[in-house]
């Protein structure tokens, strides 16, 4: 008789008691977590911050989403990645995860069920060089559950979808990063109806996420709707940023004709790409055929971003009560051996003179000086073993990673409080050699 009862009180509570809350759009239905011991976190998976960037709105900045009330929204799956040349980003942190579509503006909220009330806010901006990746590669519950805040992470647009720009055909450009501002936008409005506090709200962004959140603080679209920043493993200051044209720009104010953006398209391979999905094309099968097209160039669009990082920042014209910069001791991007003696065969990674050369005019655009001295110094890497490599990891991590994002510190120092942490920690279950130290994306949650 016991047993019924149990199964009876299981079957009503599937309907009756997952947790339902408010939006501005409608309610959601969600599910409850129970991965750590004695404190439990409702999960609302995949709620729709934007319409569906599809169709008219393909290239265009996003829309709030259609009202759905008075049905309750069930969100209790994963929502679809944004479409992606490469799967293997997604499914190293997701097996099997094989859902790529462009009705992928979704975000995914984990609530601690707590006695406390106004709970603080952390709002993920994941990494992937602004081509791959998606928010739910990383679940919230854990997190929210020993820190007792809410977690939210969520998709943007990636690679040509999120970032083309071409103003002749009315296409800014950034369209990924006003897909955060519109996901901080939502935040703001409906937080509040999860037991969240919309004036403690912290950004954190990982990586090119971390480049993304560093923006942020730089866009008036932004201001008020955040207080603090995590600035992760990422620089809006790094040489793999921005465009080129904003890149060659540095201290000084945007040219003028610079001051729209344009995306830079590589080759005429990659033009011809791009007119399938001007054409209408489908987004997914885009991304099939044209694999080795990347383009996340971040420009200036006259409303997101007005002018250089670097010149607003050097301005103080930034909003954040305070940031947290965080790094890896080692950030050079990760390689098992295998692919590191493949990169060193194939000559695919920085082994030449002229490979040097040409990275040294990259962060130092407008100093000759600083690139004889670099190329005087340099000259024993005219050729580049495995004995090498350690050595070529220690340069490369300073130049993309380590370099800005402490100059990033310094810049952000002058106005605002301003915090640095260095992750050290290696594991025992390591996947390389000691050498290879504590890689970039060691430190996540």
């Amino acid at each position: 008789m016991s047993s019924i009862f149990i199964l009876l009180t299981i079957a009503f509570c599937t309907g009756q008691c997952l947790p339902v809350r408010e939006t501005v759009f409608g309610k959601v239905r969600g599910k409850i977590s129970t991965r750590v011991p004695d404190r439990q976190v409702e999960e609302y998976l995949g709620i729709p911050y934007a319409s569906p960037p599809i169709g008219h709105l393909r290239f265009k900045r996003p829309k709030d989403p259609m009202i759905w009330k008075p049905s309750i929204l069930i969100t209790t799956e994963l929502p679809p990645a944004c479409p992606q040349s490469d799967v293997n980003y997604v499914n190293f942190h997701k097996p099997g995860f094989m859902s790529f579509y462009e009705d992928c503006l979704y975000m995914n909220i984990y609530v601690p069920k707590v006695d406390k009330v106004a709970l603080p806010v952390l709002f993920f901006i994941h990494g992937g060089s602004n081509t791959v990746g998606m928010g739910a590669m990383f679940d919230g519950d854990i997190l929210a559950a020993h820190g007792e805040i809410i977690v939210i992470t969520f998709n943007y647009r990636l690679n040509d979808l999120g970032f083309y720009a071409d103003p002749s055909n009315g296409i800014k450009g950034n369209n990924g990063l006003m897909d955060q501002v519109l996901a901080m936008k939502w935040v703001n409005r409906n937080i509040k109806y999860f037991n969240g506090d919309p004036s403690k709200v912290t950004i954190h962004g990982h990586s090119a996420g971390a480049m993304d959140a560093a923006l942020h603080l730089l866009s008036s679209l932004t201001k008020g709707l955040f207080r603090n920043a995590i600035i992760h493993s990422g620089s809006p200051v790094s040489p793999l940023a921005l465009s080129p044209c904003v890149r060659t720009s540095r201290m000084s104010a945007i040219p003028e004709n610079c001051r729209l953006g344009t995306s830079l398209v590589v080759h005429n391979e990659h033009q011809k790409a791009i007119n399938t999905l001007l054409e209408g094309g489908d987004g997914y099968e885009y991304y099939l055929t044209n694999w080795s097209l990347q383009n996340n160039w971040i420009v200036v669009d006259g409303d997101f971003l007005t002018d250089s990082p670097e010149y607003l920042f050097t301005c103080g014209q930034f909003h954040a009560d305070s940031v947290l910069i965080m790094m890896a001791r080692d950030e050079a991007w990760p390689l098992d051996m295998s692919e590191l003696e493949d990169a060193v065969e194939n000559h695919s990674m920085y082994n030449t003179e002229e490979a040097i050369e040409s990275l040294a005019s990259e962060v130092f655009p407008e100093r000759l000086e600083f690139k004889e001295a670099i190329k005087k110094e340099l000259k024993k890497w005219k050729t580049l073993d495995l004995s090498r490599y350690p050595d070529a990891m220690v340069m490369l991590s300073d130049v993309i990673m380590i370099a800005p994002i402490m100059k990033l510190a310094d810049m952000i120092f002058q106005k605002k409080n301003v915090y640095t942490l260095s992750f050290e920690y290696i594991s025992q279950n390591k996947s390389g050699p000691d050498w290879i130290g504590v890689q970039h994306g060691w430190d996540l949650f």
